[in-house]
Order: structure tokens, then sequence, then C-alpha cells
């Protein structure tokens, strides 16, 4: 879904066909904590998972109270067809209770998952003016860092590991070392781009030897990583090279799938971002 939200256009990302079912993240994710749910939901529902404004993907600052969250939902629903159902978690559920107060027709159904319909006591205030003080002083990824273990359970940790192993090897390649980038490649491993299928370990090393060779100078920049399940991780991709002999640069943004199996990378598809994103969430939802 395509909303223009305050001057700026903003995509909604969604999947399926049939009612319509809103998921609404909590503090501090984005739309992408409801990747498995959503591939459950549909097959028999249209989901749409947004990202609230200012964070994830989507574009401007995020709301400064939770009625602006709510006009944000709002908006969403006079552009989706009814009948509509939301489920929200934490921050979102606030938000989502916010708005069915003044629009209590809109909605089919509600689920409110770990939120409350009360304001924070004084105990909750002083934890939020902690996390405050944490991001002024140590930035985003401190907050982040430190729920993650409260927000997962060790399966889900797993998972992480293999954003992480993702993660690095893109370290990797911006140094430029192939021992670093092929050690976490299968023996079998597969390469399948644009225009070639490249099988094997020692051919993909092959392969990344004359691709970084035809390079002066070669970045890549990982834009969005997350972990769909079923060991599929999807990544949207920058490289920006200066070829041997150019004065130029060539900058691409691309869509890599990638396929773990037993904590080694098996496959890795690169395409459009778009063709890769719902590819990655088939073969997930295949192998969930």
């Amino acid at each position: 879904m395509d909303l223009e939200w305050k001057g700026q256009p903003t995509r909604i990302r969604e999947m399926g066909t049939g009612a319509a079912v809103v998921l609404v993240h909590g503090y501090p994710l984005d739309g992408a904590m409801w990747s498995g749910v959503a591939r459950v939901l549909s097959r028999q529902f249209r989901v749409l998972k947004p990202d609230l404004p200012g964070h994830g993907e989507a574009p401007g600052p995020a709301g400064r109270s939770v009625e602006d969250i709510a006009d944000f939902l709002e908006a969403m629903l006079r552009a989706t067809p009814p009948p509509v159902g939301l489920a929200a978690f934490s921050m979102g559920g606030y938000a989502a209770l916010a708005l069915a107060a003044r629009r209590p027709a809109s909605l089919k159904a509600l689920a409110l998952i770990d939120t409350r319909a009360t304001a924070d006591d004084e105990a909750g205030r002083a934890k939020r003016d902690e996390a405050i003080a944490t991001v002024r002083s140590d930035g985003v990824s401190a907050i982040a860092d430190a729920m993650v273990p409260r927000l997962l359970d060790p399966a889900s940790l797993h998972n992480q590991d293999l954003v992480e192993r993702v993660r690095k090897q893109f370290e990797a390649l911006n140094r430029r070392n192939l021992d670093g980038v092929m050690s976490s490649v299968a023996e079998d491993g597969v390469l399948d781009g644009r225009a070639d299928l490249i099988e094997g370990r020692a051919t993909i090393r092959g392969f990344l030897e004359e691709w970084f060779g035809a390079y002066e100078e070669l970045d890549f920049e990982l834009e969005e990583v997350s972990h769909l399940g079923g060991g599929v991780v999807f990544a949207v991709v920058i490289q920006d090279g200066r070829p041997v002999g150019g004065d130029g640069h060539v900058r691409q943004r691309e869509g890599w799938v990638y396929l773990c199996v037993g904590g080694s990378i098996a496959r890795l598809t690169t395409s459009d971002v778009d063709l890769a994103r719902a590819a990655a969430e088939r073969l997930a939802q295949e192998r969930g």
C-alpha cells in the first residue's frame, strides 16, 4: 500500500488477499517484527505491517504522542476497505486503544498484545527517563542491544546469530578479506546472481576474486537485514564501486536472499529488491 503521510510518500508492506488485518509494532521495533505472524495470516487475510513514522523505513520524525501515532493508523484505515482487524503490541497498543476510542465502528476486531490501558506508574516513568538518557549518551543501538534478550527466546536469538553472520560477511567484503567472506559459505554453496549460477565454494571464491579485481574501490552497505524464519535471511544491499581505470562510480541497490542450513550459507540469490523480498517471504513460508 502507498500512503501519503504529512506530505511524504510512505510504503506499507503487505501480503495476502481478503479481509484486512493491520499489525502494529512496538518500541523500538518496526513492522518486520511481525514477519512470521504475517506469513501465516496471509494465507487467509490481506496483512499490512506498517513501519510507524520514524521507525524502520518510514520517513519523517517519530510521533511525539500516542495521538500522533493514532492519526497515522486512522489514515491507514481510511485507505483500507472494510472490514479491518487490528493487532497491536506494546506501544502500538496504546495507539490502537486511542484509535478504537475515536472510531470503534471502524474496527471489526482488536487484539492487544503485552500492552496496557493505563498510564505508567512512577517506576515505569523512571525506566523511560533512564532510556531517554541512555539514547542521548550512547545512541539508539544501546537500547536495542539491551532489549534483545528480553524480547527474544533462545531459538530467536539463534536466528539473530544468522543475521550477525551475514553482517560479519559484509564486514569481510568491505575489507576484501576473502577468507572471512568464504568462512560462512557451505562447501556446496550456490551463488545465484542476476545472470550467473555459480556452484561450489571454490568456484564462488574465484568469481569474487575476479569481481574485486575489476574495481579500484568497492564498498557494500547493508540498508536492511532480517531473519524471516526457516533459515532465510533477507538483506537490502547497496554496492558502490569505481572500476579499474575509470573515474566514475557504479552504484547498485539489490535484494539478497540467503538460505542458511546448519549455520552455513547454502545459497545466496540476488535480484531486484521487491522481487527478492517477495521470494524471501515465500521461501520462509515454505520452510516455516
